[in-house]
């Protein structure tokens, strides 16, 4: 407690003219910082406490406090110089000289009384002190400005829709809920016992990316549906694979899609980018609109974490299997594939243009032409003939945009939660709830 012999009614009037109401540091669960209340008493000082808003004992100095005074202020650890109205605030040793160690009040009466005292002098300050508070809120509310909320996707439904979904291997239509079709969709896409927040993550961007095709209409055209249980057409889909984390993450997503200037982004994603992301272009060879959302060149070291089977990959082809698949990319016959080179590589590394016998093609069109399984990747290290053989040898698995599965729940085990991941691979985007 403060000492007796001290006026309290005039050391508060005396914080009264402090441009500080309700100067709280919050550093974890500690505070440091004084409080006044609204007709400008000093209500209580706390240095490096371990107090909870709104749980302020009125007029109590903790261990730690140095020096309420005038001519000195609030001292604390040699913190940054805080210019008031009427004083500033410094650092200084105890009475005792023994640094910073001791609890001190320096409040002589004397000086007080004429501080307090001189009718129009005390008028004036006690206006500058309003002024500076006013100031000092509107300082605050420019540097705090509030958000506006955010603007719907065009057409978006705000509540959650039943989607038609064509069941491709048994050649039905069947309707679902979209939360229910989800579930099914991160249980088949990543492993369900994986951490909650990695299959959370991936819950966000499968949204996304089925909320962006329904809106393309692209499997509408197919088969009439907004959606299929392809891979090759739209996502896996395994709902004998839901567990209770995949249940967890979906319903602590629920709703949730990732958008850009108002618009669903394109939610690409792969197992493995081989720790560097690409660019929609360089991994996937798209080209048909701006992707700037994609956070190309993001390393986030799943090599590390990864299968033995995605850190380092070596395939075999046949000869006239590769002829067949340039054949079919370029519509011309390659001829004899006596000679492979890789002619063009990304800011990734990942080959983009690959030289077979008389033809040149994409990197990631001769992959898929060839077997995503196979070849994993276009991080391709080494490619060359071997007697009837293409060999290609290389890391990572899949196109490498967007989100990586296994950078995701490195992230994850390092406690990183879903937005934070999402966000370490696209960029400049925002994360919308559109239905609850």
């Amino acid at each position: 407690m403060l000492p007796s012999g001290h006026n309290y009614k005039k050391l508060g009037d005396v914080w009264a003219v402090l441009p500080r109401l309700n100067l709280i540091h919050k550093r974890g669960r500690k505070l440091t910082g004084w409080l006044i209340d609204k007709f400008g008493c000093l209500m209580a000082i706390y240095v490096n406490c371990r107090v909870v808003y709104p749980e302020f004992p009125p007029l109590v100095a903790y261990p730690g406090l140095y020096v309420p005074s005038f001519a000195g202020g609030l001292r604390y650890e040699g913190a940054a110089r805080l210019k008031g109205v009427l004083n500033y605030f410094t650092r200084g040793p105890d009475q005792e000289g023994r640094g910073n160690t001791r609890i001190i009040y320096n409040l002589p009466t004397k000086d007080i009384e004429k501080l307090i005292t001189g009718g129009m002098v005390m008028r004036y300050i006690k206006i500058i002190a309003a002024l500076v508070v006013v100031l000092g809120i509107l300082w605050a509310c420019n540097l705090n400005p509030q958000r506006k909320p955010l603007e719907r996707v065009p057409g978006a439904p705000d509540k959650e829709p039943t989607i038609s979904l064509y069941v491709n291997e048994k050649g039905t239509r069947e309707n679902i809920k979209l939360e229910d079709y989800l579930a099914g969709v991160v249980a088949a896409e990543m492993e369900p016992t994986w951490s909650i927040n990695a299959l959370a993550a991936q819950a966000i961007v499968a949204r996304t990316f089925t909320m962006e095709n329904i809106q393309a209409g692209r499997v509408k055209k197919l088969h009439g549906t907004d959606a299929s249980t392809s891979v090759e057409e739209f996502q896996a889909y395994d709902p004998s694979r839901i567990n209770d984390n995949v249940r967890k993450a979906v319903k602590m997503t629920r709703g949730k899609v990732i958008t850009y200037q108002n618009d669903y982004i394109k939610g690409w994603f792969s197992a493995c980018d081989g720790g560097i992301s690409a660019s929609a272009q360089e991994g996937l060879g798209y080209n048909k609109g701006p992707t700037k959302y994609i956070k190309a060149g993001a390393r986030d070291g799943c090599l590390a974490v990864t299968s033995p089977q995605n850190r380092d990959w070596h395939a075999e082809i046949p000869l006239d299997r590769v002829r067949e698949a340039v054949k079919n990319i370029t519509g011309t016959d390659p001829g004899d594939v006596n000679k492979v080179k890789i002619v063009e590589r990304g800011p990734s590394g990942r080959v983009t243009k690959i030289q077979i016998g008389s033809a040149t093609v994409g990197g990631s069109e001769l992959r898929l032409a060839l077997g995503s399984e196979q070849v994993r990747s276009t991080l391709i290290s080494r490619a060359e003939v071997q007697g009837n053989n293409l060999l290609l040898e290389g890391n990572g698995f899949g196109h490498g945009v967007g989100l990586c599965q296994w950078g995701s729940q490195k992230m994850a085990n390092e406690g990183k939660d879903p937005e934070e991941i999402i966000k370490f691979y696209f960029r400049d985007v925002k994360i919308q709830k559109l239905w609850d």
